[in-house]
């Protein structure tokens, strides 16, 4: 079973770094340990979709974000969700030093197409233990209008 290291030696690191061409250089006694950045971690807005009678209900989970940290706009017909967490670089906790911060700091960001004609005034969002709650009424179908065209 693999368990992540909180002490930050990177011994198995370095040995599959050494057997599979890794950057680290050993043979001249010294290191070139000029590793890559991790990749950035994207975290995902993981969403529910309702399609009631008169609306549409999305359901967003935002765990670990305090309603005064989501932010709701709806511009060209796309409703955007956002939520920020401000980075804490502080190094010490408030009982000891951080050995490990595996807690994600900075925005998470989601757009979705709500269409046209959608009224604005009637969309309702809540915030309940990490879930965003927001429906969106369906537009009044529009009638067709009926153009009769003269013959000449």
């Amino acid at each position: 079973m693999y368990y992540t290291n909180i002490f930050n030696d990177n011994f198995v690191e370095d040995v599959f770094n050494e057997l599979f061409g890794g950057t680290t250089d050993r043979s001249c006694g010294c290191e070139t340990d000029k590793r890559p950045a991790p990749p950035k971690r994207v975290a995902q807005m993981k969403t529910d979709l309702i399609e009631k009678e008169k609306a549409y209900t999305f359901e967003i989970e935002l765990p670990g974000f305090d309603k005064s940290e989501v932010k709701i706009e709806l511009k060209d017909n796309y409703l955007t969700v956002s939520a920020e967490h401000p980075e804490n670089k502080e190094e010490k906790g408030p009982d000891g030093k951080f050995l490990r911060r595996e807690r994600h700091y900075g925005m998470r960001q989601r757009s979705y197409y709500v269409g046209e004609n959608v009224n604005k005034e009637a969309i309702k969002a809540s915030f309940n233990n990490g879930v965003l709650t927001i429906d969106v009424p369906k537009p009044e179908p529009k009638e067709d209008e009926k153009v009769t065209i003269a013959i000449d």
